[in-house]
């Protein structure tokens, strides 16, 4: 038995709409399964939850002990799964919301983004390209690219091009690396200012969600799920407490629980956003 412990209303609603699956990939802290052509994890515990997240009552070692592997068959009926012999428990899961208000409570302050951000310094990624007088970017080729990107896409905005600027910051898809390049997870910080900024922020990611939903075949399936939640509006807990505008200590060690780089490149993408 897997205790599913909590989970967004978003992934619940995946899992008891689904007829078949299979698992994706076997990592240390997550198991990816395919329902329907969804991508979800089964976490262990402590996680920082996503919109895709199963959060399990399992630590590293009761993880491994299932012996679930790649390719393995999931049996699915009304919401019940069972994979490698093993059926999920959902019936003591909390429920949270991952998909942001349609309106935000009010435009991010980009001072107080910037300072969270310095907190989780460094931490590779992009991250360094949005402080003052960052340079370790220089050292990657990535983060260089990135660079050029970010500045073209800004003279576009500047111009007033938004559907310019959409297309130039889609050269941010797959690029870097890890589970989850550092380029996507950028774009999702991108798209949550769409909620969490306003004014050109918002005419940038209007611009960009459809560009980015033709692309997703550019990254990996897992990245590849992310970024389809996030132009579907939903997102982690830590993006959707800094709508809620939780005290920044918070927000600060929630972003830092995100891998290793993916909490300082999802803020970073939400920082170059406001300050537009």
């Amino acid at each position: 038995m897997i205790a599913i412990n909590s989970c967004s209303s978003f992934a619940r609603a995946a899992l008891y709409s689904a007829h078949s699956g299979y698992i994706h990939s076997v990592y240390k802290k997550t198991v990816n399964i395919i329902c329907d052509g969804q991508l979800l994890s089964i976490q262990t515990r402590p996680t920082v939850a996503s919109p895709i997240s199963l959060v399990s009552n399992l630590d590293e070692e009761g993880l491994a002990a299932l012996r679930l592997q790649r390719g393995m068959e999931i049996n699915i009926l009304n919401g019940s799964a069972e994979l490698g012999g093993h059926m999920l428990d959902m019936t003591r899961c909390g429920i949270w919301n991952a998909k942001l208000a349609e309106k935000s409570s009010g435009a991010a302050d980009a001072n107080d983004i910037e300072s969270c951000l310095a907190a989780l310094m460094p931490t590779g990624g992009f991250a360094d390209l949005m402080l003052p007088g960052g340079t370790l970017w220089k050292q990657s080729l990535a983060a260089k690219e990135a660079a050029a990107l970010l500045a073209q896409a800004t003279a576009e905005m500047r111009a007033g091009e938004a559907d310019a600027a959409a297309e130039t910051l889609c050269g941010l898809i797959g690029l870097g690396e890890g589970l989850t390049p550092s380029g996507d997870d950028f774009l999702c910080g991108v798209l949550a200012a769409a909620y969490l900024c306003s004014g050109k922020a918002a005419k940038l990611c209007a611009a960009l969600n459809g560009r980015i939903m033709e692309r997703l075949s550019l990254t990996n399936d897992i990245s590849a799920a992310f970024l389809k939640c996030a132009c579907a509006g939903l997102f982690s807990q830590p993006v959707i407490e800094l709508h809620e505008k939780v005290d920044l200590a918070h927000s600060r060690r929630s972003f830092a629980a995100i891998g290793h780089s993916s909490g300082a490149d999802t803020l970073s993408g939400i920082l170059y956003a406001a300050r537009l």
